[in-house]
C-alpha cells in the first residue's frame, strides 16, 4: 500500500514537470541580453517565462517521465521547484535587514518575498495534496497547471521587483557618496584648524570614525547590487559569467492613481485570483465538501481582499511621498538659485554655497528613488488585479 502510495505521488509530481517540459521554452535571445547585454524593464516578464534557470532544472531533473523513475530523480526535481525560492529569498532577506538600506528599499524588498513565496506555498500545498485523491487524473492535471499559471506569474513579479530594487540601491549608493564626499571636506578643514591650534584631534576622529562607518555602509550596498544582479542573472537564464546592465527606470505614471475606480478593482482582484482558483481545484481532488469547502473558499477570498487593499493603501502613500519630495526639491533650487546670487555678490561663502547645491542634488536622487516606489507599487497593484494574489 505504501509503494502505491509512493508511486502516485511521484505520478503527480511527473504530472507537474511533464507541464513545465511541454510550455515553449527559448533559446537565449543573446542580442537582448547576453555578453554586454541591456535588460529593460518590458522585456523582464517574458524572458522569466522563457528562460527561468529552475524551470530548466526541473526540466533537466525529469528526463524520464515514467512510472520508473528514481527517488533520487524525484528529489532532484523537489529541489529545483524548491530551490528559486529558498536562493532568491535569501538574497532578498539580506536587503531588508541591512541597516543600510532605505525604508522605501525594504518595502519593495519585502513585496518581492512575498511574490516568490506565493510560489512556494502553491508548490507546497500542491505537494502536501497530491496522497489526498487521485481517482481523476485530469482534475490532478488542471490543479498542476493551476499551481504553475501561479508560480510564473509571482516568478516574473519577483524579477520586476528585483529591477527596482537594483535601482534603489543604486541611487542610495550615490547619496552616501554625497554624504561621503561632504565628511571629507569638513575633516580636511578641521586638519587644517588643528594645525593652526583652532581645533583639537579628537574633533578629527569623530569624523574619521564616521567616514570609516560610511565606507562600511557603501562596502554593504555594492556587495547587496552585486548579489541582487546575480540572481537576477539566475532568473533570466544566464550563467554568472554572462555580463548583464539594467535599463533605465520606467517613468512613474502619477495619473494612474486618478484613474483607479477602486471597489471595481477590488472585485475583479478577487475574482482573478489564482490562489482561490487553486484553492478550488484542490479541494476537488480533496475530501472538503459542504460548509467545510465554502469556508475555506471565503477566507481565501477575505485574505486576497486584504492583501489587495493594503496594496492599494501602499500606491497611494508611495504617490503622497513622491509629491512631498518634489515640494522639498523644488523650494531647494529656488534656495540654491538665490544662493548663487548671493555668492556673486559676496553675502556667502562658496562652503555655503555648495552645501546648497549637495541639499539639491540629494533631494533629486529622494525623487527618483521615490518615483521608482510609486512605478512598482503601481505594477503590483495591475499584477494583483490581473491575479496575482
Amino acid at each position: 500500500m505504501k509503494i502505491m502510495k509512493g508511486r502516485k505521488k511521484l505520478l503527480a509530481i511527473t504530472l507537474v514537470l511533464s507541464i513545465i517540459i511541454s510550455l515553449p521554452v527559448l533559446a537565449a535571445d543573446t542580442t537582448k541580453v547576453g555578453k554586454s547585454g541591456v535588460l529593460e524593464y518590458d522585456e523582464i516578464k517574458q524572458r522569466v517565462l522563457d528562460e527561468n534557470l529552475q524551470l530548466k532544472s526541473a526540466q533537466a531533473a525529469m528526463h524520464k517521465i515514467s512510472n520508473n523513475i528514481s527517488d533520487k530523480d524525484r528529489k532532484d526535481a523537489e529541489d529545483a521547484l524548491y530551490g528559486a525560492y529558498y536562493r532568491t529569498n535569501g538574497v532578498l532577506e539580506s536587503l531588508v535587514s541591512q541597516g543600510a538600506s532605505s525604508p522605501e528599499i525594504k518595502v519593495i524588498a519585502n513585496a518581492a518575498a512575498v511574490s516568490l513565496e506565493m510560489t512556494v506555498r502553491n508548490f507546497t500545498a500542491q505537494i502536501d495534496s497530491l496522497d489526498e485523491s487521485f481517482g481523476a487524473l485530469e482534475d490532478q492535471l488542471d490543479f498542476s497547471k493551476s499551481s504553475f499559471e501561479q508560480a510564473q506569474v509571482s516568478l516574473a513579479n519577483t524579477a520586476q521587483n528585483m529591477f527596482v530594487l537594483y535601482h534603489q540601491l543604486d541611487n542610495n549608493l550615490k547619496k552616501l557618496e554625497k554624504s561621503r564626499n561632504q565628511l571629507a571636506d569638513q575633516l580636511a578643514l578641521v586638519n587644517k584648524n588643528i594645525e593652526l591650534g583652532l581645533a583639537a584631534k579628537i574633533d578629527a576622529l569623530d569624523l574619521e570614525t564616521s567616514l570609516l562607518e560610511l565606507d562600511a555602509s557603501r562596502t554593504s550596498l555594492l556587495h547587496q547590487k552585486d548579489a541582487l544582479l546575480l540572481q537576477l542573472k539566475g532568473f533570466i537564464g544566464l550563467t554568472y559569467k554572462d555580463e548583464l546592465a539594467l535599463g533605465e527606470m520606467p517613468e512613474a505614471e502619477k495619473s494612474f492613481i486618478d484613474s483607479i475606480e477602486f471597489e471595481k478593482d477590488l472585485d475583479s482582484a478577487v475574482e482573478n485570483a489564482k490562489s482561490i482558483k487553486t484553492k478550488e481545484l484542490e479541494m476537488k481532488n480533496s475530501s472538503i465538501t459542504g460548509n467545510q469547502r465554502k469556508y475555506e473558499l471565503q477566507i481565501k477570498e477575505q485574505d486576497a481582499a486584504l492583501a489587495f487593499t493594503k496594496k492599494y493603501h501602499t500606491l497611494v502613500e508611495a504617490k503622497d511621498q513622491l509629491l512631498v519630495s518634489e515640494s522639498k526639491l523644488k523650494a531647494a533650487e529656488l534656495k540654491l538659485g538665490k544662493g548663487r546670487i548671493s555668492r556673486e555678490i559676496g553675502q556667502i561663502s562658496e562652503s555655503q554655497l555648495n552645501t546648497l547645491l549637495n541639499e539639491v542634488e540629494t533631494l533629486r536622487l529622494e525623487v527618483k528613488t521615490n518615483s521608482a516606489s510609486l512605478f512598482i507599487e503601481a505594477e503590483n497593484y495591475k499584477a494583483m488585479k490581473a491575479g496575482m494574489l
